[in-house]
């Protein structure tokens, strides 16, 4: 019995609806799905004038646009087929859990939070720095509310003490502040990769800095943002020069 003209516009109109939900439902691209509904425009607009030819038009167009539906879906699913490396999107983790990996155990001795501090200091710590990271030492200054602000100066990289398993520390003292200074600080130590150390040796001071300040190193704008600190610790200084002076 041949199909109606109602009946084939049913048929025609179910098929490019079921598409457009496969396309969406599968994670196809959405310009198939745009296909679909072009499709069933077009369908309803020509079974309006029940042209013959029209319908041989819609029946073509919805047909095509299954092909290609059918084609995407078969790609994504299986990129294999056709050739392409399937790619899937690396997880991140979150800033807290990026912490943790970072960290292996390292830990700063001979400081606190709220210490006087004379203007040049030891640091060390107990742990050994992995061959793949690097532990560097900052400072910044502190605000009347005793908030880190501004730059993260004086930047050095620690070392595993020779002959000692277990220990690091900075080859040398660490200054900060002027020679006279009862300002506070915070010390910050980052256990970090060996690539974001790379980064931090190509930083210099402007060459009036390093001409008064020979002994300083590299500085940053701020604290590190997507890394969390080993460790932090307010400050005060005295006008201890310290260091064996």
């Amino acid at each position: 019995m041949p199909i109606s003209s109602s009946q084939f516009a049913w048929v025609v109109g179910g098929v490019s609806i079921f598409g457009v939900i496969v396309t969406v439902s599968t994670g196809a691209p959405r310009w198939v799905a745009v296909l679909f509904i072009g499709a069933l425009i077009c369908t309803v607009l020509l079974m309006a004038i029940s042209n013959p030819a029209g319908r041989i038009a819609a029946a073509i167009a919805v047909t095509a646009a299954t092909g290609i539906a059918a084609g995407a879906t078969l790609v994504r699913a299986y990129p294999n087929l056709a050739g392409v490396e399937s790619r899937q999107p690396s997880p991140k983790s979150s800033r807290t859990e990026q912490s943790k990996q970072q960290v292996s155990g390292l830990k700063v001795s001979g400081l606190k939070g709220g210490d006087a501090i004379p203007r040049c200091m030891r640091i060390k710590g107990t742990g050994t720095i992995p061959l793949d990271k690097e532990v560097w030492v900052g400072h910044t200054n502190a605000s009347e509310e005793n908030e880190s602000i501004g730059t993260l100066m004086n930047l050095r990289e620690a070392e595993n003490v020779t002959g000692k398993p277990g220990e690091w520390h900075l080859t040398d003292g660490y200054r900060i502040g002027e020679e006279e200074d009862n300002r506070t600080f915070w010390i910050y130590v980052y256990e970090v990769p060996s690539s974001t150390g790379d980064v931090i040796r190509q930083w210099k001071w402007p060459d009036g800095f390093k001409k008064e300040q020979s002994d300083w190193q590299p500085a940053l704008t701020a604290p590190f943002a997507s890394v969390e600190p080993m460790a932090s610790f307010e400050v005060t200084r005295t006008d201890n020069p310290g260091c064996d002076a």
